[in-house]
């Protein structure tokens, strides 16, 4: 079993999911032009809107999947597989069972 040490460094040496977060924050950071709002990071809780977020094509996750398969810079999001088996098996690890 894999211990939660392992599931963390999967998840802190994506090069993908860092590059997708920048992409979702550039992109609220446009969306928030408007109001001279500029940050610089965001809560993981704001994730779980992205797919109520709607605009006049479809909701904003369709235009991120879009601009994510079109970013070249994005390195290779087979990792985002191991990403999310990773998150898997951590979401079952107990208490106890937590080592590093």
């Amino acid at each position: 079993m894999a211990s939660m040490y392992d599931c963390c460094k999967i998840v802190f040496k994506s090069e993908a999911l860092v590059s997708i977060f920048e992409i979702i924050l550039s992109l609220g950071n446009y969306m928030n032009e408007p109001y001279n709002k500029i940050n610089y990071l965001f809560k993981i809780s704001t994730l779980t809107t992205i797919g109520n977020t709607k605009s006049t094509k479809g909701t904003i996750i369709n235009y991120i999947v879009t601009l994510i398969n079109q970013d070249e810079r994005i390195p290779d999001l087979d990792q985002l597989v191991k990403v999310k088996q990773a998150l898997k098996k951590a979401k079952w690890l107990l208490p106890e069972e937590v080592s590093h």
